[in-house]
């Protein structure tokens, strides 16, 4: 069962991995001209981090592209640029943070203290399409492709969540998040990253919310 972590908990972490984060959006500025955003979904900003109680907790990043829609990059380059980069970061200061992996739809740092793994986080890349919609940065390794995953209802997410919040609805979004994050806990669903969650929380409460009026 998943539960929400104390900030206590989990800011040193989120210091690290952030500084890290914003040190690629200014490289990747200067040697691609590619303006970026760094989002730590469901954590800092939405206080929504949870943790599954058999596990460390990890958090979650989005590295959103903000100049660029996605018919303009090419997914398989920008994520091995942004891998090697972090690698070399993060090999100059820590010996228990592990190399990148190249998840399917993220990049996984993990810290590994003797022997078990003590925390991980992983950063999915996005950018939007031509739509408006965010889309997440797939990896099929098995096919050895690349692909963008619209995320659906995802256009004006963070307006809406901001609109919500101040209409008093923050904890109608804590509960169903997490409601949310249980339920695909238990059916084992490992297609929906928080990001995902996210979105489908704030539509639901939006929903509700409109048909209250």
């Amino acid at each position: 069962m998943y539960h929400y972590v104390e900030s206590k908990d989990y800011k040193p972490y989120h210091f690290f991995i952030s500084d890290k984060l914003n040190r690629l959006k200014q490289e990747i500025l200067k040697e691609k001209k590619i303006e970026s955003q760094v989002d730590s979904v469901g954590s800092l900003y939405k206080k929504l981090i949870t943790q599954n109680n058999t596990l460390p907790f990890d958090l979650d990043y989005n590295f959103v592209i903000e100049n660029c829609l996605i018919t303009q990059l090419n997914p398989g380059k920008l994520k091995d640029y942004a891998m090697d980069y972090l690698d070399n970061l993060i090999a100059e200061e820590y010996e228990d943070f592990k190399y990148c992996q190249d998840s399917k739809a993220a990049i996984t740092i993990r810290r590994v203290v003797d022997g078990r793994l003590d925390f991980s986080a992983d950063i999915a890349i996005l950018a939007k399409n031509k739509n408006g919609q965010y889309c997440r940065l797939l990896h099929d390794k098995q096919r050895q492709k690349y692909d963008w995953a619209p995320v659906p209802n995802s256009e004006k997410v963070y307006e809406i969540f901001r609109k919500l919040k101040n209409y008093g609805y923050w904890e109608d979004i804590r509960e169903i998040y997490l409601k949310k994050k249980n339920h695909f806990l238990s059916i084992q669903d490992t297609d929906h990253p928080s990001f995902v969650v996210f979105v489908e929380t704030i539509k639901e409460v939006w929903d509700r919310y409109e048909n209250k009026r």
